[in-house]
């Protein structure tokens, strides 16, 4: 299954209304057929991987109110889990239903993420979410994955690689998205760093491997907000509504190797005057072992 996003070009608005007819599908340069097809109907598998970092704590009461809010925009049947990250990766509530659990898990997270440490692992932190997206969600649902953070990073100072972490999100079926927090960070680190060590990993320092890079290889959005409750929450808000909104498209592969192997997705929309398309870059295929 391919989750695919149509925007208007003009107004970045989702379009919705869209049938089989105005998909094609490609995998590695050859047609394939649509099996099933839907908007809307798929039920939600939501995890919140939330930035524990020391510049992200002073908004997380901005954080708590965005999700009270977004919350509301889930259905009955979606199942969100919360889980947090600095240098390492914890999980602070498993899926849950029940949307007030994980309202309440968000207001405790400074007392239940002390042991995460101070360093901000992103790279690590998408890897093992999308190992928990594996094990743990609904695997008929639809799987995302919101990081929100102030997007700074530090992943050159341990951790798996971006290459490793998107392999297990490609793996998980799971659509990353991103709420950028502002932080004020960036006036810090003009001040902190010399002008003749521009280039040196510090801590503070952003990462090229972001969330923005996660979710252009998924097809999902990244939002960043302004310092104020209603922004985050409208934020919040529109990420929830942009997942809803996503066209499941199903397919069959032609390709009936199990061998392992990254398979290239292309999705083309007719007419497509007007429309850009968001989805996954592709997945890869099972393997099996022949030596057992």
């Amino acid at each position: 299954t391919v989750d695919v996003q149509v925007l208007n070009k003009k107004t970045g608005d989702t379009v919705s209304g869209l049938t089989t007819k105005n998909f094609e599908i490609y995998e590695d340069g050859v047609k394939q057929t649509i099996t099933n097809f839907s908007q809307d109907k798929v039920p939600l598998s939501v995890i919140l991987l939330l930035d524990v970092s020391g510049s992200v704590q002073p908004n997380i009461s901005q954080i708590q109110i965005g999700a009270i809010e977004a919350m509301k925009h889930l259905k009955s049947t979606d199942e969100v889990a919360l889980l947090a990250f600095s240098t390492y990766t914890g999980v602070l509530q498993n899926f849950t239903t029940a949307k007030e659990n994980i309202i309440k898990a968000i207001g405790n997270v400074a007392g239940n993420s002390i042991s995460l440490g101070k360093a901000t692992r992103m790279n690590e932190a998408l890897y093992r979410a999308a190992e928990y997206m594996h094990r743990a969600s609904n695997p008929s649902y639809r799987h995302a994955i919101i990081v929100i953070t102030d997007d700074f990073a530090n992943n050159v100072f341990g951790g798996r690689s971006f290459t490793e972490a998107s392999t297990v999100i490609y793996e998980s079926g799971s659509v990353v998205c991103g709420l950028i927090i502002p932080s004020g960070e960036d006036k810090q680190i003009a001040a902190f760093i010399p002008p003749d060590q521009q280039n040196t990993p510090y801590i503070l320092r952003r990462d090229s491997e972001s969330v923005t890079l996660y979710a252009k290889e998924t097809g999902g959005d990244v939002l960043k907000a302004l310092n104020s409750d209603a922004d985050v929450s409208k934020k919040f808000t529109n990420l929830i509504e942009y997942l809803r909104a996503l066209y499941s498209i199903g397919y069959v592969s032609t390709n009936s190797e199990q061998n392992g192997k990254f398979r290239r997705i292309k999705v083309k929309l007719s007419p497509d005057k007007g429309f850009a398309l968001k989805s996954k870059h592709g997945y890869y295929a099972q393997k099996v072992d022949l030596n057992k």
